[in-house]
Order: C-alpha cells, then sequence, then structure tokens
C-alpha cells in the first residue's frame, strides 16, 4: 500500500517546479476509470503533481457521483482498500458531487488505488484507479553560486607573460562581503550557498599594473535561487614585441633586407650571415639588433653573403640565398610554326631567367641569321612551304636547350577514292582532306580506259567529288592540291561479283549436279546455267536470287556446266556421272572353326548389285547372285583345295583372284583386312628344341594417306603369336606391306577404305548396321549349298531372295548374307587367325580372347 512519504532534506540546488509545469502534470496525470463509467457507476479520476519543497509527487485520488436524474437523493458510499487513506465525506449526495483524497509518492511508475462505491439498495461496484507518474521531481533550490574569472591578454614591459596572482572583493545583500583570489593559470574562483540578491564584483590593485581593465558584467547584477552566473575581468597589457623582416637579393648590392618591431614593446633581431672565407670555406657571422617598439632598420649583411637568416626569440623569420652566377641566366627558347597564306614563319620565343640580360645568336641551318640580341625577344623566321629548317639559339657560343626542326607542311591535303555502286549508276567518290593549317585546292584527273582524261575542279575540302563509271570499266584518279600531284589510283567499279559451285549428287530417284550460285556483291546479279550433254546446250534460268539448283543426269554422261551472269561467263565444270562404282577385294583367311574366304563388296554413292563365283579347280562353281550391299562376305572354303572367286557388277567382272588354301602348313603369318581395318598374325611354328631352329623376323610398313610407321619384329621359337591391328578412317587410301628377312615379301595390299561410308541416295536413308552373334569368337555361318555364310535379318534374306536372279545353270549358288552384309571385324579376324595357328603349333592355346 501506498503512503505518503517522508519529506525529503533540502539540497540548496535543484530546478524549481514552476505553476505551469504543475498545470501540466496535472493534465497529463489524469486517468479515468477502466472500464468506462457507465449510467450506474461512479467516475473516477487521479491527478499527478510535484511538491518542490519536498521533491514528492502529490497523487490525488477523485470520486464522483454520475450526472443521471436517477442519482438525486441517493447516497453513494466509497471505501479504499486502504485502511489509512479515507474518503471524506463519507457519504457524497447528489449529481455531480465528488470525494477526494491526496496520497504521496518518492518515486515515479503506475500507481494504482482499488475502491468500492455503493448506494443504497445497490450492489456494490469495485473500481481501479490509475495514475502515471514519469520525470523527476526536484526540490526547488533557494540559494546560488557565483563564479570570478581572471583573463590577462598582451605582456608585461620586459615583454614576458604576466603570472602574477590577483583579487577580487565581493558584495552582496544583508552586509556580504569577501575577498577571493585569482591565481596563475587557471585565474577562477567559485562562490557558493549564496543568498538571493544583487552583487557587486571589484578587482584590488594588481601588482602588475595593465594597460586596461574591463568587467563583465560591467554593473552589478543579481544572483538568483538555482542561478550560477560568472563574473570576467579583463587585464589587458602590452602588445609586443611584434617582429618581422624581409630580404632581397640584386646582382649589384648582393643581400639586402629591413627588420621591423611593430609591438609595444622592445624586440631582439639575430641576423646570420654565410660568407666565403679567404681559405675558399664557408663561415657564419651573426649579429644582434635590438629594436625599440614601432622602429625599423636596415638588416646589418656581411657583403658578399651568399645566404642571410633572419631570426628573433629563436623563431626563424626569413631566408634568402644569392647565387653571383645566377645574374646572367639564358632562358630556354620556345619554338613555333605559324603558318600564313601571306608567309609562313617559324616563332622563336626566349624567356631571359638572368638578372642582367644575356646575349643570344640564332641559326638556321647552321647559318647565323640577322643581328646579335640581347634580353627577351620574339623572332619571326620566314620559311618556305616543303622545305625543312633547323633552328637554334646560341649563347655565348653554347646552344641554349634544344635545336628544333621544322618540316614546313601547313598544306597537308590528302584524298581517299571510294567505290559505290547504285542501281542507277556505280561509280567512285573522291574525299578530300587536309590535316594542315592552311585549305588546300584540289583538281581532280579522272581517265576511264578508252576516253581521254577528265580535268575537274577547283575543290576544297567540303567538297567531294563523284563519279559514275561502267562495270568492270577501268579507271585511273590523278588529284592535285596547290598544283602539285598528291597521289594517283586506279581500278576497276566491281558491283556484281556473281560466283557458282558445282557437286554431284547420287540418289536412286535421279543422279546429277547440284549447281550453287553465289552472290557476294553489293548489286543483285542474274544467272543463267548452259547443260551441254553430246554436243547440245540447253539454257536454264534466269536465276535471279543466289540458291542451289539440282540438274539430272543419268549415269555415265559426260557434261559441260557452264553458269553466266550478264554475259559473262562465271565457272565451268567438266566431268561424268559416276554413281555406281563396284569394287572387290578378296583374303585368305585360316582359322580353327573353318577357314574361308573374305570377300569385300566396295560400292560408290549408289548400290550396285554384285553376283560372287566361286570356281573350285576340278570341281563344282558356285554362284551367288543380286548382292545389293557393299560389304565382308565369309565363303567357306576346304584345306587342300585350289579355288578361283570372282565378284561381278552390271555384267562385267569387278576383280578375281586364286588362291591355294594350304593352312595346315602354315609357317607364321596371316592377314586379313575388314572394315575395322586391318589384323596381322605372326608367329614361330618352331620351339626351342627344334633342331637348326631361329628366330623369325618381319618388317610390317603401314602407309595411311602418305603417312608411314614402320615396326620390325623378331618372333623367337616357342613365341606363340604377335597380333598388330591398326584401324584405317573411311575414305583414307591405305597401304600395308610384309616382309621376311629371309623370303622377301610376302604381303602387299593397298585399298581406299570403304565400308558402306558413301552418301545414300536422298530418298533412301542409310541401313543401321546390325549386330552378328559371337560363337568361340567368330560370326556363327550359316551353311547353305555347302558353303558358309555369316547369318542375317530373316526379313533381309528375304527380301534379297525375291529379286535374286537365278544361278547360272549347272553351277551352286553360294549362300546368302541378306541386304545388310556382317563386318568381319579386327577382333574376330584375329581370333580366327589365332585358331588357324593353333592347329599349325599342335594344341598350343593362343590368345588374346574375342571382343567385342
Amino acid at each position: 500500500m501506498g503512503t505518503a512519504a517522508a519529506p525529503r532534506a533540502e539540497s540548496g540546488r535543484g530546478k524549481i517546479f514552476t505553476s505551469a509545469t504543475l498545470a501540466l502534470a496535472l493534465l497529463a496525470s489524469l486517468v479515468a476509470f477502466a472500464p468506462q463509467v457507465s449510467a450506474h457507476h461512479a467516475a473516477g479520476a487521479s491527478a499527478v503533481a510535484c511538491d518542490d519543497t519536498t521533491g514528492e509527487w502529490v497523487v490525488t485520488w477523485t470520486v464522483t457521483q454520475p450526472d443521471y436524474d436517477w442519482a438525486d437523493g441517493k447516497t453513494m458510499f466509497i471505501q479504499s482498500n486502504r485502511a489509512d487513506l479515507l474518503f471524506y465525506p463519507a457519504e457524497v449526495v447528489g449529481r455531480n458531487q465528488s470525494s477526494t483524497v491526496t496520497e504521496r509518492f518518492d518515486t515515479p511508475g503506475q500507481k494504482v488505488l482499488d475502491v468500492t462505491v455503493s448506494w443504497v439498495g445497490q450492489v456494490p461496484v469495485e473500481h481501479r484507479i490509475t495514475a502515471d507518474i514519469v520525470g523527476d521531481c526536484a526540490v526547488r533550490p533557494t540559494t546560488g553560486d557565483l563564479t570570478v574569472r581572471k583573463v590577462v591578454t598582451g605582456v608585461g614591459r620586459d615583454g614576458a607573460e604576466v603570472t602574477a596572482s590577483f583579487s577580487a572583493s565581493v558584495t552582496g545583500p544583508d552586509g556580504f562581503a569577501t575577498v577571493v583570489a585569482l591565481r596563475h593559470p587557471d585565474y577562477t574562483a567559485t562562490l557558493s550557498d549564496l543568498e538571493p540578491g544583487e552583487y557587486s564584483v571589484v578587482e584590488s590593485a594588481p601588482s602588475v599594473a595593465p594597460v586596461e581593465t574591463t568587467y563583465s558584467p560591467a554593473d552589478a547584477f543579481l544572483v538568483e535561487a538555482g542561478d550560477s552566473p560568472t563574473v570576467t575581468i579583463t587585464n589587458k597589457y602590452y602588445d609586443g614585441p611584434a617582429v618581422s623582416a624581409t630580404l632581397a637579393t640584386s646582382c649589384g648590392l648582393g643581400i639586402t633586407g629591413v627588420l621591423r618591431n611593430d609591438g609595444d614593446v622592445e624586440a631582439t633581431f639575430e641576423v646570420t650571415s654565410t660568407v666565403v672565407a679567404d681559405d675558399g670555406t664557408l663561415s657564419t657571422l651573426t649579429q644582434a639588433v635590438v629594436l625599440e617598439a614601432g622602429r625599423s632598420v636596415s638588416a646589418p649583411v656581411a657583403p658578399d653573403a651568399l645566404q642571410v637568416v633572419v631570426s628573433s626569440a629563436g623563431v626563424e623569420l626569413v631566408t634568402s640565398d644569392h647565387d653571383p652566377g645566377s645574374c646572367f641566366a639564358p632562358g630556354t627558347p620556345t619554338f613555333a610554326l605559324a603558318c600564313d597564306l601571306n608567309g609562313s614563319k617559324v616563332i622563336v620565343a626566349l624567356d631571359d631567367q638572368g638578372t642582367f640580360p644575356s646575349d643570344y645568336e640564332l641559326f638556321v641551318n647552321g647559318a647565323p641569321y640577322g643581328p646579335v640580341r640581347s634580353g627577351d625577344f620574339i623572332e619571326r623566321i620566314a620559311v618556305d612551304e616543303g622545305a625543312q629548317y633547323t633552328v637554334e639559339v646560341r649563347s655565348g657560343g653554347a646552344v641554349v636547350g634544344v635545336a628544333e626542326t621544322f618540316d614546313v607542311r601547313c598544306f597537308r591535303p590528302d584524298a581517299r577514292v571510294t567505290p559505290f555502286c547504285a542501281v542507277d549508276g556505280s561509280g567512285v567518290t573522291v574525299a578530300l582532306t587536309d590535316s594542315g593549317e592552311l585549305d588546300s585546292e584540289f583538281f581532280v584527273h579522272l581517265t576511264v580506259a578508252g576516253e581521254p582524261t577528265v580535268v575537274d575542279g577547283p575543290f576544297t575540302t567540303t567538297d567531294m567529288p563523284r563519279y559514275v563509271i561502267a562495270e568492270d570499266a577501268g579507271y585511273t584518279i590523278e588529284v592535285f592540291a596547290n598544283g602539285t600531284s598528291i597521289g594517283t589510283e586506279g581500278g576497276s567499279v566491281d558491283c556484281f561479283k556473281p560466283g557458282a559451285s558445282f557437286a554431284p549428287f547420287c540418289a536412286v530417284a535421279g543422279s546429277g549436279v547440284e549447281v550453287d550460285l553465289t552472290d557476294d556483291g553489293q548489286l543483285p546479279s542474274t544467272f543463267e546455267v548452259l547443260v551441254t550433254v553430246d554436243g547440245v546446250t540447253t539454257t536454264h534460268g534466269p536465276y535471279l536470287e543466289p540458291g542451289v539448283q539440282r540438274f539430272g543426269l543419268p549415269e555415265g554422261t559426260e557434261y559441260e556446266i557452264e553458269v553466266t551472269s550478264a554475259g559473262r561467263s562465271v565457272s565451268i565444270e567438266r566431268r561424268a556421272v559416276d554413281c555406281y562404282q563396284p569394287g572387290a577385294t578378296f583374303d585368305l583367311v585360316c582359322a580353327r572353326a573353318g577357314s574361308y574366304l573374305a570377300v569385300t563388296l566396295i560400292d560408290g554413292g549408289l548400290p550396285s548389285t554384285f553376283e560372287v563365283v566361286l570356281t573350285e579347280e576340278g570341281g563344282a562353281t558356285a554362284v551367288e547372285p543380286g548382292l545389293t550391299k557393299a560389304g565382308i562376305y565369309q565363303v567357306p572354303v576346304e584345306e587342300g583345295r585350289r579355288y578361283t572367286i570372282e565378284a561381278m557388277s552390271g555384267g562385267a567382272s569387278v576383280a578375281s583372284q586364286s588362291f591355294d588354301v594350304n593352312c595346315a602348313d602354315l609357317t607364321g603369318f596371316n592377314y586379313a583386312r575388314s572394315c575395322d581395318g586391318y589384323a596381322i598374325t605372326l608367329a614361330n611354328g618352331a620351339t626351342a628344341d627344334t633342331p637348326g631352329s631361329s628366330a623369325v623376323s618381319y618388317t610390317v610398313e603401314v602407309t595411311t594417306d602418305g603417312a608411314t610407321t614402320t615396326r620390325v619384329l623378331d618372333i623367337a621359337p616357342g613365341e606363340v603369336e604377335q597380333v598388330i591391328t591398326g584401324s584405317i578412317p573411311e575414305g583414307a587410301q591405305a597401304r600395308v606391306e610384309v616382309t621376311e628377312a629371309s623370303e622377301g615379301q610376302v604381303r602387299v595390299d593397298e585399298w581406299t577404305q570403304n565400308c558402306g561410308g558413301q552418301a545414300a541416295p536422298a530418298t533412301t536413308a542409310p541401313p543401321a548396321p546390325e549386330v552378328a552373334t559371337e560363337v568361340g569368337g567368330l560370326d556363327a555361318p550359316v551353311e547353305v549349298a555347302g558353303i558358309a555364310v555369316e547369318a542375317d535379318d530373316e526379313a533381309d534374306v528375304e527380301a534379297d531372295d525375291e529379286v535374286a536372279d537365278a544361278p547360272p545353270a549347272g553351277s551352286q549358288r553360294l549362300p546368302r548374307t541378306g541386304g545388310n552384309p556382317l563386318n568381319f571385324g579386327v577382333a574376330a579376324s584375329a581370333v580366327a587367325i589365332l585358331g588357324a595357328i593353333l592347329v599349325v603349333l599342335e594344341k598350343r592355346r593362343l590368345g588374346p580372347q574375342p571382343k567385342d
């Protein structure tokens, strides 16, 4: 429960709580009941005020009868929850009647009072009244303070700082009187707890008499409760010394100067001169000069001094240096070319740096020019356009600065010839420029082949003459400026730049030639294409836009195609349509699973139809017609027999070769070519214990597109095998040569790699390669009519069977491989060859294992 706080002791200083402040506090702290007063509730409020005599907050709690008619005659009873805080009177009768009680607090914060309000015959109502106390409540001061401060300016008569002590008398109300001491260096004294009233301060006579004494405030003044005024006493003494010095140099007088004392007291100067002694060393001479206030004298400088320093009280005032050699100091010349229609000139300007004027000599191209000059001057030397001049200035026989060379080019004309293209007439434009300071006069001489020269002009740099010249006509333009030729340029107008390139194409729907018409000119060209076959020429076009034109021609047709534009030939090509280019190669492959002939069918831009004929000496002939895909086929053969194999296309023989199958007597070499490249297997069938056995040396030379690599391999007895494989890029020229040291050349193979990579006909997408099933490292053969070939897709086999030609009478038919021939890869070839070597080496197992 809050209780009235005891009064706090007065501090003698603090803030005065004014009546205005009290009113604002009362207004801010009025707080209504919560919840809001209704017609059946009394109104409650609080007011907060500061008691500045005790420093306490006073809260006034008020409860008021509501202003309603029903309240007339009603008696309101108010009961506080604090036993020692009673409302008086206890009864409140009538509307707007109030009862009030006060409470004191010495700390801020929210204060709360709970009350119970009741009427006769009514249920009592409990209410809470709140009051917010913020800020400080300070005790009002009753006394004041006074500070006396001393200020000293200037110096004493001796020029030294005044450090004496001073005193001042202070008098006030009720006979108050005291003396305060003001001591160096702060010169301040403070009197506290003074009764309010009028006071005065007077300085006692100081031991060092000032020139002037002033007071602030100047008269008597009031000290109020809580106030702290300051009285300042200022003693002004002498200003001096105020010293200054000036020095000057002269080639006639050396260093001279003046000393000044503008202060109130005398000053001492020290003048130090540096001179050259008789022995050539430097020495110094210092002289003291005492000046009274307001005096000035000439500085006592030693004759021929090289340096003079003036100081006062240890502070340097001024320094001056003098070099007698600087009396004559020729200035560095500046040069400039001044261009003028009335005559150009080189301007030479000299800025003499010496005290006395120097003598100069002027030379142009090494020869004296004009009279000898002295002092500062500007000379204008007349020069001729196009000539070169070197100008130099000398003084005392020596060159001053750097000589300057001028190429007099006040006129700097130039011309640029630029071709232009336009539908209404092409030609050239002549741009005239002049980077010089003077404008040139131009004439243009135009000569077109077979025509007389035209002279045009005069022109200035603001002109840009334009001349129309026929396409392809040769021209020469010569430009003259100020009567002199400045250059010649020739050429021809080339605004139409038609071009053409040719590319054969192969397609089942019809082969022929593609003509790509191009135009890099600034004006569009018109094209015509002339196609000549068997002496008959047909003209196609005109074509108004660049692009590709396609002309169909039968297979084997020899043609000439010429592209023209505006009557001029652009490009010509002569060749024949050759889309069918069948070819074949054969290799004997010895394999443990069964030897075979590897037939490689090669094709051009369009697929050819092949037939393969196998003839056994003394035996049957087998024919496989209607092979329509290039690739590698396997034709089984038997040991100890001789075969002739031939590939035909269109009734003509493509290739033929005979083989003696003697794989059982293989001495250690086998070779096979495939679409992956080639495989060479080397072995030595002898063993280490074979009488007379020795190493076999092979040289393998592989050339691809002219680049050759060579390997030499020595196969020792008992060394099973070495496999050499290599890949050949599609379309590359390849050659493989194997040589054995004792037998010489044992194998040469040359071919152009073509494994079906030719462009397919435009109407047919190239077939995707199929993957063969491997058995024991070889593609599983399918036996048809006693000849093993690689298995293929049934649909392809059926399709090929439909188009196959009937075999010749009395012949066997080779088994078909289907529409997509199976590749016999490097790995398969290597494994097959190893199988053959296994037979030769009698049950020796050879690697490597087959891979995809």
